[in-house]
């Protein structure tokens, strides 16, 4: 699928994502995805393997090519709920009938992903912003007012956000 290239902390030197780069020839045109850590399975001394399919990293917000000069930075909301018995397949449809179309069309967004763990009724996702303050904007869910009220109906629990000023670590 391509190979690891770099790790990403938060400012605690938590790791929160991976940098998978991807295709390219010869060094040129390689895209470098940023996948939650999450995501990371098995851990060999030669290999790192994902629970993601090509596809899924492939449609990953791209960081860029490491060694150019910082486009900017980017801002990631990382968000993890827990589902309520029985209400799993309900809360994937309202992700992706609900969720990801309103959230693809806010200012700022760059990309995200879902990683869903249905044994342990849990779901993260992660999406990437372009500032702070439009991360936080979208926080308040003013653009998904009438849909609040189903996610509601399925948590287990109140979802658990945390918010990160994403850098490399090179």
């Amino acid at each position: 699928m391509g190979h690891f290239e770099n790790v990403h902390v938060d400012d605690d030197g938590r790791f929160r994502f991976v940098e998978v780069a991807v295709g390219g020839f010869m060094g040129l045109g390689k895209e470098h995805h940023l996948v939650p850590i999450e995501a990371v399975g098995e851990v060999d001394h030669d290999s790192v393997s994902l629970t993601l399919d090509r596809r899924t990293v492939r449609s990953a917000p791209t960081w860029g090519d490491p060694h150019a000069a910082p486009d900017g930075t980017m801002f990631v909301r990382v968000t993890t709920v827990r589902v309520l018995e029985g209400q799993f397949d309900r809360m994937l449809r309202f992700y992706r009938e609900f969720m990801v179309p309103a959230t693809e069309m806010q200012a700022g967004f760059r990309g995200g992903v879902m990683i869903s763990d249905r044994s342990a009724s849990k779901i993260v996702t992660a999406s990437w912003w372009d500032s702070q303050a439009r991360m936080e904007y979208t926080g308040r869910c003013a653009h998904l007012p009438e849909q609040i009220g189903h996610l509601v109906s399925y948590l287990a629990d109140l979802p658990e956000t945390e918010s990160y000023q994403l850098d490399a670590i090179r």
